[in-house]
């Protein structure tokens, strides 16, 4: 399993963020986790998986495990368009592909432009949700990707035997 506990009640910082549409909705990590962006790729599925695990790709000669963030998140599957990418998050120790619609911008947050997540959603209970930036009249949701990861169900060991 993911060996990283979730930071509990984590609230966003200012700072830089990566943007990227799921649906209609625009959500964004901390840039720093990011490794690097790119197009879709042949997924390799594996077995007995959860079903936001998709499967892996080869990504010079690294096995990555992919996931998709709509299905982590509770959200209604769709088909993969020409927009759809795959950020590539390290986490130090991993990487992992995380699978969303389509990538938006980078974007500067102050503390005045995030608001706390109201507690009626039950992701916020994970961590996963960490607040609501605010930027040109527009929500974003703040999302934390370690948090994620810590709940995801991805067995690095068994990837790497």
């Amino acid at each position: 399993m993911f060996e990283m506990t979730a930071k509990s009640n984590k609230v966003a910082s200012e700072g830089r963020y990566l943007s990227f549409q799921l649906g209609h909705e625009i959500f964004a990590v901390e840039i720093q986790c990011v490794s690097e962006i790119i197009g879709m790729d042949k997924i390799t599925a594996l077995p007995d998986t959860e079903t936001y695990v998709k499967g892996v790709i080869n990504l010079r000669g690294n096995i990555i495990p992919i996931m998709d963030l709509r299905l982590k998140l509770h959200l209604i599957e769709t088909q993969y368009s020409k927009q759809t990418c795959i950020i590539i998050v390290d986490t130090s120790t991993n990487k992992v592909g995380i699978i969303v619609d389509a990538v938006q911008d980078v974007l500067d947050f102050n503390c005045k432009q995030i608001d706390l997540t109201p507690e009626i959603c039950s992701v916020s209970n994970l961590g996963i949700v960490t607040g609501i930036g605010k930027i040109q009249e527009k929500n974003v949701i703040l999302v934390d990707m370690f948090a994620i990861l810590a709940s995801a169900k991805i067995n690095f060991d068994k990837l790497r035997a």
